[in-house]
Formats: structure tokens, C-alpha cells, sequence
């Protein structure tokens, strides 16, 4: 192989490396931005319980038809499935 194609190849594989950098920090961006939208909302919720706004009971309603997750269940007080 000559040593221009070999020069290129190297630099087609760096540039590769950093389209993959890039990448990631993008995908971790969108994942802490979400991660925020989570939990802004989350508290939003909350406050509405403490405010009256929202029922304890509608709340724990909502959370109960919609988390599927034991962990996320158990976290949350929540009956395992199928315990009514």
C-alpha cells in the first residue's frame, strides 16, 4: 500500500474517532436534557399534590396504570403487579 493511501486511511480513522466523540456528547446531552425534563416535571406534579391541585389519590392512580418497572414500583410504594 502507498504511503499516501496508508496517510489517508490514518486520517479517515481519526476523523472517524471524532464523528464517535461527537456523537456521544451529543447523545449525552439529549439524555441529561431529558433526564431534567423528568424530573421538572416530577416535581411539578408533586407540587400540585401539596397545593391541592392534584389528589394524592390521582396521582398515585396515574403512577400505578402506568409504571411497569418492580424496581420503579417498589421505589415508589407502589403494589407489585398482580397484587391488586
Amino acid at each position: 500500500m502507498s504511503s499516501k493511501l496508508e496517510k489517508m486511511k490514518q486520517q479517515q480513522a481519526q476523523l472517524q474517532a471524532r464523528i464517535n466523540a461527537e456523537q456521544q456528547k451529543e447523545k449525552s446531552k439529549e439524555r441529561k436534557l431529558e433526564t431534567r425534563k423528568k424530573i421538572v416535571i416530577g416535581g411539578t406534579l408533586l407540587a400540585m399534590v401539596k397545593s391541592g391541585e392534584l389528589s394524592q389519590e390521582r396521582l398515585d392512580k396515574m403512577l400505578d396504570k402506568n409504571i411497569k418497572s418492580e424496581r420503579d414500583r417498589s421505589l415508589l410504594n407502589l403494589p407489585q403487579r398482580g397484587e391488586g
